[in-house]
Protein backbone atom coordinates (compact mmCIF):
# COMPACT_ATOMS: atom_id res chain seq x y z
CA UNK A 1 0.00 0.00 0.00
CA UNK A 2 1.19 3.25 -0.72
CA UNK A 3 -0.29 6.35 -0.21
CA UNK A 4 0.83 9.75 -0.71
CA UNK A 5 -0.26 13.51 -0.83
CA UNK A 6 0.80 15.52 -3.63
CA UNK A 7 0.35 19.04 -5.25
CA UNK A 8 -1.76 18.69 -8.24
CA UNK A 9 -0.65 18.97 -11.72
CA UNK A 10 -1.88 19.55 -14.90
CA UNK A 11 -3.08 15.93 -15.73
CA UNK A 12 -4.88 15.16 -12.29
CA UNK A 13 -7.43 17.77 -13.09
CA UNK A 14 -9.77 15.61 -14.79
CA UNK A 15 -9.89 13.07 -11.74
CA UNK A 16 -10.00 16.07 -9.13
CA UNK A 17 -12.94 17.64 -11.19
CA UNK A 18 -14.98 14.03 -11.00
CA UNK A 19 -14.45 13.76 -7.35
CA UNK A 20 -15.78 17.53 -6.89
CA UNK A 21 -18.96 16.87 -8.84
CA UNK A 22 -19.80 13.38 -7.15
CA UNK A 23 -19.34 14.99 -3.79
CA UNK A 24 -20.69 18.49 -3.63
CA UNK A 25 -23.30 18.02 -6.62
CA UNK A 26 -25.75 18.80 -3.85
CA UNK A 27 -24.08 22.71 -3.25
CA UNK A 28 -22.35 23.49 -6.55
CA UNK A 29 -23.77 23.37 -10.63
CA UNK A 30 -21.67 20.37 -11.75
CA UNK A 31 -21.76 22.26 -15.18
CA UNK A 32 -19.82 25.45 -13.64
CA UNK A 33 -17.30 23.36 -11.68
CA UNK A 34 -16.82 21.91 -14.63
CA UNK A 35 -15.91 25.45 -16.17
CA UNK A 36 -14.13 26.23 -13.74
CA UNK A 37 -11.63 23.59 -14.20
CA UNK A 38 -11.75 23.54 -17.77
CA UNK A 39 -10.52 27.27 -17.45
CA UNK A 40 -7.79 26.51 -14.86
CA UNK A 41 -6.78 23.80 -17.45
CA UNK A 42 -6.94 26.24 -20.31
CA UNK A 43 -4.56 28.58 -18.69
CA UNK A 44 -2.93 26.63 -16.51
CA UNK A 45 0.96 27.25 -17.69
CA UNK A 46 -0.27 30.98 -18.08
CA UNK A 47 -1.31 31.16 -14.78
CA UNK A 48 1.19 28.67 -12.91
CA UNK A 49 4.50 31.16 -12.64
CA UNK A 50 2.13 33.64 -10.79
CA UNK A 51 2.01 31.62 -7.45
CA UNK A 52 5.36 33.28 -6.91
CA UNK A 53 4.20 36.74 -6.35
CA UNK A 54 0.09 36.52 -6.26
CA UNK A 55 -1.83 34.98 -3.08
CA UNK A 56 -5.10 34.66 -5.82
CA UNK A 57 -3.31 32.40 -7.89
CA UNK A 58 -1.08 30.79 -5.33
CA UNK A 59 -4.61 29.72 -3.47
CA UNK A 60 -5.83 28.78 -6.68
CA UNK A 61 -3.26 26.00 -7.57
CA UNK A 62 -3.12 25.38 -3.53
CA UNK A 63 -4.76 21.96 -4.64
CA UNK A 64 -3.14 18.48 -3.11
CA UNK A 65 -4.44 15.16 -4.44
CA UNK A 66 -4.31 12.15 -2.39
CA UNK A 67 -3.05 9.13 -4.24
CA UNK A 68 -3.65 5.61 -3.42
CA UNK A 69 -1.17 3.27 -5.37
CA UNK A 70 -0.29 5.53 -7.80
CA UNK A 71 -4.35 7.04 -8.18
CA UNK A 72 -6.29 9.72 -7.21
CA UNK A 73 -8.38 8.57 -3.85
CA UNK A 74 -9.07 12.43 -3.10
CA UNK A 75 -8.23 16.01 -2.73
CA UNK A 76 -8.16 18.76 -0.54
CA UNK A 77 -7.62 22.31 -1.66
CA UNK A 78 -6.74 24.96 0.82
CA UNK A 79 -6.29 29.05 0.76
CA UNK A 80 -4.08 31.50 2.73
CA UNK A 81 -6.74 34.25 4.28
CA UNK A 82 -3.48 35.89 5.85
CA UNK A 83 -0.48 35.13 7.53
CA UNK A 84 -2.87 33.61 11.02
CA UNK A 85 -5.44 31.95 8.89
CA UNK A 86 -5.69 28.93 6.73
CA UNK A 87 -8.86 28.21 5.52
CA UNK A 88 -9.67 24.36 4.46
CA UNK A 89 -11.96 25.38 0.96
CA UNK A 90 -12.80 21.57 -0.05
CA UNK A 91 -11.52 17.85 1.24
CA UNK A 92 -13.13 14.76 -0.34
CA UNK A 93 -12.56 11.49 -0.96
CA UNK A 94 -14.40 9.25 -4.21
CA UNK A 95 -17.12 7.14 -3.08
CA UNK A 96 -14.07 4.26 -4.16
CA UNK A 97 -11.98 4.75 -1.44
CA UNK A 98 -14.17 6.35 1.50
CA UNK A 99 -14.48 4.18 4.88
CA UNK A 100 -10.83 3.91 4.73
CA UNK A 101 -9.77 6.85 7.20
CA UNK A 102 -7.82 8.50 4.47
CA UNK A 103 -9.94 12.20 4.96
CA UNK A 104 -9.18 11.81 8.88
CA UNK A 105 -5.90 11.41 7.82
CA UNK A 106 -4.91 13.98 5.14
CA UNK A 107 -6.93 16.30 7.45
CA UNK A 108 -4.68 15.29 10.15
CA UNK A 109 -1.59 15.60 8.43
CA UNK A 110 -2.88 19.44 7.00
CA UNK A 111 -3.66 20.51 10.59
CA UNK A 112 -0.59 19.30 12.53
CA UNK A 113 2.13 19.78 9.74
CA UNK A 114 0.76 23.02 8.43
CA UNK A 115 -2.01 24.82 10.65
CA UNK A 116 -0.25 24.26 14.10
CA UNK A 117 3.36 24.08 13.09
CA UNK A 118 2.69 27.43 11.46
CA UNK A 119 0.49 28.45 14.12
CA UNK A 120 -2.36 28.83 12.10
CA UNK A 121 -6.14 29.05 12.58
CA UNK A 122 -7.93 26.92 10.60
CA UNK A 123 -11.01 27.55 9.40
CA UNK A 124 -13.86 26.07 7.17
CA UNK A 125 -17.56 25.57 6.31
CA UNK A 126 -19.53 22.57 6.83
CA UNK A 127 -23.08 21.65 5.39
CA UNK A 128 -25.41 20.99 8.58
CA UNK A 129 -26.30 18.19 8.84
CA UNK A 130 -23.07 16.59 7.30
CA UNK A 131 -21.39 13.74 8.81
CA UNK A 132 -18.27 15.28 8.71
CA UNK A 133 -19.22 18.11 11.38
CA UNK A 134 -18.43 15.26 13.90
CA UNK A 135 -15.14 14.88 12.80
CA UNK A 136 -14.58 18.05 12.38
CA UNK A 137 -15.24 18.26 16.15
CA UNK A 138 -13.18 15.32 17.51
CA UNK A 139 -10.34 17.16 15.81
CA UNK A 140 -10.88 20.44 18.04
CA UNK A 141 -13.38 22.50 15.96
CA UNK A 142 -16.15 24.45 17.14
CA UNK A 143 -19.10 25.89 15.62
CA UNK A 144 -18.80 29.80 15.69
CA UNK A 145 -21.91 30.93 13.71
CA UNK A 146 -24.07 29.64 10.95
CA UNK A 147 -24.08 30.71 7.81
CA UNK A 148 -26.93 30.99 5.60
CA UNK A 149 -27.31 30.77 1.51
CA UNK A 150 -30.13 32.12 -0.11
CA UNK A 151 -30.96 32.23 -3.87
CA UNK A 152 -33.49 33.73 -6.18
CA UNK A 153 -34.18 33.48 -10.09
CA UNK A 154 -34.92 36.36 -11.55
CA UNK A 155 -35.71 37.66 -14.99
CA UNK A 156 -36.70 41.15 -16.54
CA UNK A 157 -39.92 43.08 -16.54
CA UNK A 158 -40.99 46.72 -16.99
CA UNK A 159 -41.86 47.02 -13.47
CA UNK A 160 -38.40 46.15 -12.28
CA UNK A 161 -36.19 48.63 -14.43
CA UNK A 162 -37.08 51.51 -11.82
CA UNK A 163 -34.09 51.65 -9.77
CA UNK A 164 -34.73 52.08 -5.60
CA UNK A 165 -33.73 55.07 -4.14
CA UNK A 166 -30.91 55.19 -2.64
CA UNK A 167 -29.00 57.93 -1.04
CA UNK A 168 -25.06 57.71 -1.13
CA UNK A 169 -24.57 55.24 -3.66
CA UNK A 170 -22.09 55.07 -6.03
CA UNK A 171 -19.45 53.26 -7.46
CA UNK A 172 -16.54 51.80 -5.46
CA UNK A 173 -12.87 54.40 -5.88
CA UNK A 174 -9.84 53.58 -4.91
CA UNK A 175 -9.64 56.23 -2.18
CA UNK A 176 -12.82 54.31 -0.33
CA UNK A 177 -10.55 51.12 0.03
CA UNK A 178 -9.27 52.70 3.29
CA UNK A 179 -12.02 52.12 5.33
CA UNK A 180 -13.11 48.35 4.17
CA UNK A 181 -10.93 47.05 6.98
CA UNK A 182 -12.94 48.77 9.40
CA UNK A 183 -16.44 48.31 7.93
CA UNK A 184 -15.71 44.78 7.82
CA UNK A 185 -14.57 44.27 11.52
CA UNK A 186 -17.87 46.02 12.19
CA UNK A 187 -20.38 43.46 10.70
CA UNK A 188 -18.51 41.01 11.89
CA UNK A 189 -20.78 39.13 14.55
CA UNK A 190 -19.15 39.14 18.35
CA UNK A 191 -18.27 35.65 18.49
CA UNK A 192 -15.98 35.90 14.99
CA UNK A 193 -14.43 38.88 15.82
CA UNK A 194 -11.79 36.90 18.00
CA UNK A 195 -10.84 34.60 14.97
CA UNK A 196 -11.17 36.53 11.53
CA UNK A 197 -8.21 38.16 11.12
CA UNK A 198 -8.11 39.63 7.64
CA UNK A 199 -6.04 41.94 7.24
CA UNK A 200 -5.69 45.31 5.48
CA UNK A 201 -4.45 44.80 2.51
CA UNK A 202 -7.07 42.20 1.56
CA UNK A 203 -9.22 45.20 1.17
CA UNK A 204 -6.57 47.36 -0.14
CA UNK A 205 -4.58 45.46 -2.37
CA UNK A 206 -1.96 47.26 -4.99
CA UNK A 207 -2.08 48.12 -8.20
CA UNK A 208 -0.73 45.04 -9.19
CA UNK A 209 -2.78 42.98 -7.67
CA UNK A 210 -5.95 44.69 -8.61
CA UNK A 211 -4.84 44.40 -12.18
CA UNK A 212 -4.49 40.93 -12.08
CA UNK A 213 -7.68 40.26 -10.45
CA UNK A 214 -9.08 41.83 -13.60
CA UNK A 215 -6.91 39.53 -16.01
CA UNK A 216 -8.07 36.67 -13.83
CA UNK A 217 -11.97 37.54 -14.30
CA UNK A 218 -11.21 37.83 -17.82
CA UNK A 219 -9.86 34.36 -18.49
CA UNK A 220 -12.40 32.89 -16.45
CA UNK A 221 -15.03 34.79 -18.09
CA UNK A 222 -16.23 36.51 -15.07
CA UNK A 223 -17.25 40.20 -14.17
CA UNK A 224 -17.08 42.07 -10.87
CA UNK A 225 -19.12 45.38 -9.77
CA UNK A 226 -18.75 47.41 -6.42
CA UNK A 227 -20.75 49.85 -4.97
CA UNK A 228 -20.48 51.82 -1.65
CA UNK A 229 -23.21 53.73 0.12
CA UNK A 230 -21.38 56.85 1.85
CA UNK A 231 -23.18 58.86 4.01
CA UNK A 232 -21.23 61.72 5.81
CA UNK A 233 -17.74 60.89 4.14
CA UNK A 234 -17.89 57.31 6.10
CA UNK A 235 -18.56 53.97 3.94
CA UNK A 236 -21.05 52.38 5.07
CA UNK A 237 -21.71 49.63 3.34
CA UNK A 238 -20.27 47.48 0.09
CA UNK A 239 -22.04 45.92 -2.38
CA UNK A 240 -19.66 43.70 -4.53
CA UNK A 241 -21.73 41.52 -7.47
CA UNK A 242 -19.54 38.69 -8.90
CA UNK A 243 -21.00 37.34 -11.82
CA UNK A 244 -20.58 34.36 -14.13
CA UNK A 245 -22.39 35.41 -17.38
CA UNK A 246 -22.50 32.33 -19.70
CA UNK A 247 -24.13 30.74 -16.24
CA UNK A 248 -26.04 32.75 -15.15
CA UNK A 249 -24.80 32.77 -11.64
CA UNK A 250 -24.23 36.06 -10.04
CA UNK A 251 -23.00 36.21 -6.31
CA UNK A 252 -24.11 38.94 -3.80
CA UNK A 253 -22.23 40.09 -1.38
CA UNK A 254 -23.26 42.55 0.82
CA UNK A 255 -21.07 44.41 4.06
CA UNK A 256 -23.77 46.78 5.95
CA UNK A 257 -22.90 48.42 9.24
CA UNK A 258 -25.23 47.21 11.82
CA UNK A 259 -26.15 50.76 12.48
CA UNK A 260 -27.55 51.31 8.63
CA UNK A 261 -29.51 47.82 8.51
CA UNK A 262 -32.81 49.44 7.36
CA UNK A 263 -30.65 49.89 4.21
CA UNK A 264 -30.11 46.40 3.33
CA UNK A 265 -33.48 46.23 1.89
CA UNK A 266 -33.08 48.88 -0.87
CA UNK A 267 -29.28 47.84 -1.52
CA UNK A 268 -30.75 43.61 -2.53
CA UNK A 269 -33.37 46.01 -4.00
CA UNK A 270 -30.91 47.77 -6.14
CA UNK A 271 -28.54 44.82 -6.77
CA UNK A 272 -32.00 43.01 -8.23
CA UNK A 273 -32.09 45.99 -10.31
CA UNK A 274 -28.65 46.37 -11.51
CA UNK A 275 -28.58 42.12 -12.77
CA UNK A 276 -31.84 42.53 -14.20
CA UNK A 277 -30.99 45.75 -16.29
CA UNK A 278 -27.68 44.40 -17.23
CA UNK A 279 -28.31 40.48 -17.58
CA UNK A 280 -31.68 39.86 -18.17
CA UNK A 281 -32.43 36.87 -15.90
CA UNK A 282 -30.46 34.61 -13.99
CA UNK A 283 -30.03 33.13 -10.67
CA UNK A 284 -28.71 35.69 -7.47
CA UNK A 285 -26.88 33.91 -4.39
CA UNK A 286 -25.67 35.06 -1.41
CA UNK A 287 -24.89 34.08 2.32
CA UNK A 288 -25.64 35.69 5.64
CA UNK A 289 -24.69 35.11 9.21
CA UNK A 290 -27.68 34.50 11.30
CA UNK A 291 -27.39 36.88 13.87
CA UNK A 292 -29.84 39.29 12.94
CA UNK A 293 -33.65 37.71 12.39
CA UNK A 294 -33.82 41.28 10.42
CA UNK A 295 -31.43 39.90 7.63
CA UNK A 296 -33.25 36.84 7.34
CA UNK A 297 -36.84 38.86 6.97
CA UNK A 298 -35.43 40.95 4.42
CA UNK A 299 -34.17 38.47 2.53
CA UNK A 300 -37.61 36.40 2.61
CA UNK A 301 -39.44 39.73 1.41
CA UNK A 302 -37.46 39.61 -1.48
CA UNK A 303 -37.88 36.72 -2.65
CA UNK A 304 -35.27 34.72 -1.54
CA UNK A 305 -35.24 31.31 -0.55
CA UNK A 306 -32.89 29.73 1.98
CA UNK A 307 -31.61 26.87 0.38
CA UNK A 308 -28.43 26.16 3.04
CA UNK A 309 -27.44 26.19 6.50
CA UNK A 310 -23.55 25.89 6.68
CA UNK A 311 -21.47 25.95 10.10
CA UNK A 312 -18.88 28.29 10.03
CA UNK A 313 -15.83 26.33 12.27
CA UNK A 314 -12.59 27.54 13.53
CA UNK A 315 -10.12 25.06 15.08
CA UNK A 316 -7.17 27.45 17.38
CA UNK A 317 -3.43 25.51 16.67
CA UNK A 318 -2.41 23.24 19.17
CA UNK A 319 1.31 23.83 20.74
CA UNK A 320 2.76 20.71 22.15
CA UNK A 321 3.54 17.14 21.42
CA UNK A 322 1.19 16.49 18.19
CA UNK A 323 -1.61 13.72 17.97
CA UNK A 324 -0.70 10.57 17.79
CA UNK A 325 -0.36 9.70 14.02
CA UNK A 326 -2.95 7.18 12.58
CA UNK A 327 -3.27 5.00 10.05
CA UNK A 328 -2.84 4.83 7.28
CA UNK A 329 1.01 5.59 7.74
CA UNK A 330 2.41 8.17 4.95
CA UNK A 331 4.77 6.35 2.71
CA UNK A 332 6.35 8.94 0.73
CA UNK A 333 5.26 13.00 1.05
CA UNK A 334 7.03 14.82 -1.71
CA UNK A 335 5.67 18.11 -1.26
CA UNK A 336 4.25 19.10 1.88
CA UNK A 337 1.17 21.63 2.16
CA UNK A 338 2.99 24.42 4.30
CA UNK A 339 4.65 27.67 3.07
CA UNK A 340 7.25 28.74 5.41
CA UNK A 341 6.55 31.89 7.93
CA UNK A 342 8.40 34.02 6.54
CA UNK A 343 6.88 33.92 3.15
CA UNK A 344 3.52 34.10 4.51
CA UNK A 345 4.24 37.24 6.64
CA UNK A 346 4.91 38.61 3.02
CA UNK A 347 1.94 37.54 1.40
CA UNK A 348 -0.58 40.03 0.34
CA UNK A 349 -4.00 39.55 -0.08
CA UNK A 350 -7.22 39.79 -2.75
Amino acid sequence: MNITIEKVSYRDLPDVQKIFIESFSDEVNPSHVKRRISRIRQFYYLLRPFTRISPWAKNLFNIYVIKYNDSIAGFSQVSYINYKELHIDYIAISKQYRGQGLGNWALRKLLNEVADKNSLDVILEVKSGNIAYHLYKRLGFSTQTHILQYEKDFEISSATLVPPTLTGLRPLQNKDRTQLSKLYRNILPEGLRANIKKDYQRFNPSLFVRNLEWVKNRLMKKEQNEFVIEINNTIVALLDIHSCPKAARHIINVMLHPNFENLRKPLFSYALFFLRKKYKHGKAITTIYNDNIRKQQTLNKLGFSQEINYHLMVRRPKSGPHQTPITPKIVSYPEKLMIPPAKIANKSNL
